[in-house]
């Protein structure tokens, strides 16, 4: 948690793991390993985070080395509006020495707060050649 001068941190470990079939291009039959490390601070009305990472990624192709490591960054701000509604900025992505795996995009959301559900939509497109060119985003979340 944030305390004085000190940022609220935090350490994410993740993996996307081989359940969806390269042939009909829906994953990669491989397992991909993340880790970030994520940098918050909060405000009366604006809140940061800011996250760098690196991704080890197994190479689904038959050509080529065998594992892609990718270094992950983000960067979000968002603006309390009113008590119960946001407006949120993210841009996010992954930088490799490999073309393929390079992505990087810039999303805009609103975010709707009702008891402690969390309702959220955005837009975002694609910054460099392998990203989405449009994607959208709806869900929820709910908060303790």
């Amino acid at each position: 948690d944030q305390e004085g001068w000190l940022p609220d941190l935090a350490l994410r470990m993740g993996a996307k793991l081989p359940n969806a079939d390269n042939k009909k291009r829906l994953g990669t039959d491989k397992t991909d390993v993340f880790l970030d490390l994520i940098i918050g601070r909060h405000y009366e009305k604006v809140s940061t985070s800011f996250n760098i990472g690196i991704g080890f990624l197994d190479n689904p192709r038959l050509v080529g080395p065998p594992q892609d490591d990718v270094v992950t960054y983000g960067a979000a701000i968002v603006y309390k509006a009113t008590e119960k509604f946001d407006i949120a900025g993210e841009v996010n992505g992954a930088v490799s020495d490999d073309s393929l795996n390079e992505l990087s995009t810039l999303m805009g959301a609103f975010r709707y707060h009702w008891k402690s559900l969390r309702f959220y939509v955005g837009l975002s497109t694609g910054l460099v050649d392998r990203s989405e060119d449009v994607g959208a985003v709806v869900g929820v979340t709910w908060m303790k």
